[in-house]
């Protein structure tokens, strides 16, 4: 979408090119500004504000396609709670039907292989007082053994007290400095200091797993748009509708910055809406949605997760599906359409 100081709008189309999306950004740019007779170049130039909002880190977690070698130390005795996870992950995205029938329930593989969990025993009660101390030798085993299984990053889960998060972070820091490696450390009180130890870790994991792959395709399309003359900052939607930075620490906030960006955007339309949502997904809000419907804990792909998100059903289809509120029940089906012969397509 491009819009000029006057709201006129148009709307431009690529094909998607996941290798480097500056590509098929620019494509669809130089497409929008053609039904107004204007170069891209030209255009860019005059570029005041960039806004990505993509749907490429909630595919590579829906499709599996993220990137692994991640490892995980935790509170020892705790090594399986990516496993166990919540009962709710098994069910949260199934019909009512499929809710009460334990043999509709699923449970996903973990995005962190159980070998590549590490715990180290150590306490902290719910006031966030020790009641056993870390266990520093442990810490030192732990991060010795993750490297030599080739991690690119390592997250250290606990939560409200982090001196002992913190205590890990520095030994892991000294392991590297002595093996010569350097490896990131992100520890969940600095990404989600709030409460729900398995959505503050699921969301610890989304982070290297999609989120932080991400990263390095933001810088992509901002040269792009350098390239074409533009001097505008690219900033990334994020799922509770805010703008950060492809700088930004945390880009676990932005995972689902594609089809809440359609949400948004279809507040406007208070009886029909249509998304198009690169062939993957419709997402359907009611229009409460502008005024108070938020919530801080959000499923992925049933992986429970603590971020802000504007409250969206999400219905898995293809594009060009109509949501309609015309009554007073919300439907939704599919249009179609006819060829002079009467065939449908």
């Amino acid at each position: 979408f491009v819009v000029d100081d006057e709201a006129n709008y148009t709307v431009g189309k690529a094909r998607t090119t996941p290798e480097n999306e500056s590509v098929c950004t620019r494509n669809s740019f130089g497409d929008a500004l053609g039904n107004w007779g204007v170069e891209p170049d030209v255009g860019a130039g005059d570029l005041e504000g960039i806004v990505y909002s993509g749907t490429a880190m909630i595919n590579r977690l829906l499709e599996r396609e993220g990137t692994g070698d991640i490892g995980l130390i935790t509170n020892g005795g705790m090594e399986d709670q990516l496993r166990f996870g919540r009962g709710i992950q098994s069910w949260a995205d199934r019909s009512y039907a499929g809710r009460l029938h334990a043999r509709e329930h699923e449970h996903l593989e973990p995005l962190v292989p159980r070998e590549n969990i590490r715990g180290v025993r150590g306490r902290m009660n719910m006031a966030g007082l020790p009641t056993l101390p870390l266990y520093e030798e442990e810490a030192y085993e732990a991060v010795h053994d993750l490297l030599d299984r080739g991690v690119r990053v390592i997250c250290v889960y606990s939560y409200l007290n982090d001196s002992h998060e913190q205590t890990v972070r520095e030994i892991a820091e000294e392991v590297m400095d002595e093996r010569g490696e350097e490896v990131p450390v992100w520890l969940s009180s600095e990404q989600k200091p709030i409460r729900g130890e398995v959505p503050r870790m699921n969301t610890l994991v989304i982070e290297a797993y999609a989120a932080e792959p991400s990263r390095e395709q933001l810088y992509q399309v901002d040269e792009g748009f350098a390239e074409l003359g533009s001097e505008a900052p690219v900033r990334v939607l994020t799922s509770s509708g805010g703008t950060v930075a492809p700088e930004h620490d945390w880009l676990a906030d932005t995972t689902l910055s594609g089809p809440i960006g359609g949400v948004f955007g279809g507040e406007f339309d208070e009886r029909n809406r249509e998304f198009d949502l690169d062939e993957a997904a419709t997402d359907e809000a009611r229009e409460e949605i502008r005024e108070e419907s938020q919530t801080f804990e959000a499923f992925y792909e049933a992986e429970r997760n603590r971020v802000q998100d504007g409250d969206v059903a999400d219905v898995v289809a293809g594009m060009y599906r109509d949501a309609s509120d015309m009554s007073d029940e919300f439907e939704a089906g599919f249009h179609v359409f006819w060829d002079l012969d009467g065939s449908g397509f």
